[in-house]
């Protein structure tokens, strides 16, 4: 299934984030679209549409952050620094990512992972004009 939102500025993608948010637990979201997307803001609306209250930031420099709690663990890795499959391993991310919980990964189109990986949804945030996206959402 292919889900289709044109033209949402903040307010639209909060409430998309708030209408899905039970059809992305415990799954692998591919976030993909270019940088300034909204890709980290995204993956912020869903951290507090959880009830968890950290701010999320984009894990550019760690790789990852880790929200919440056992009840509702949030994955956010953001891969644009690694360069090749192999840094994957090194950083952990095979192990990290049979845990349990919500993997929201940043940049996951740098990378194959879908032959490795399961209840794959793929978000793609395309920049329409300073304060507009759309939002495409596959496997929903």
């Amino acid at each position: 299934m292919i889900f289709n939102k044109s033209n949402c500025n903040l307010d639209d993608m909060r409430q998309l984030v708030e209408e899905i948010k039970d059809k992305l637990i415990n799954k692998v979201v591919f976030l993909n679209g270019d940088l300034g997307a909204g890709k980290t803001t995204f993956v912020n609306f869903f951290v507090k549409s959880m009830g968890i209250d950290e701010h999320s930031s984009s894990p550019t420099f760690t790789l990852l952050q880790i929200y919440g709690n056992n009840k509702n663990k949030i994955f956010h890795y953001d891969l644009y620094r690694l360069n090749n499959f192999e840094e994957l391993d090194n950083i952990g991310f095979f192990e990290q990512i049979e845990e349990e919980g919500t993997f929201f990964i940043e940049w996951a189109n740098k990378f194959d992972l879908k032959k490795y990986l399961e209840n794959i949804v793929e978000i793609n945030i395309e920049i329409t004009n300073k304060n507009k996206r759309n939002i495409i959402i596959k496997n929903l």
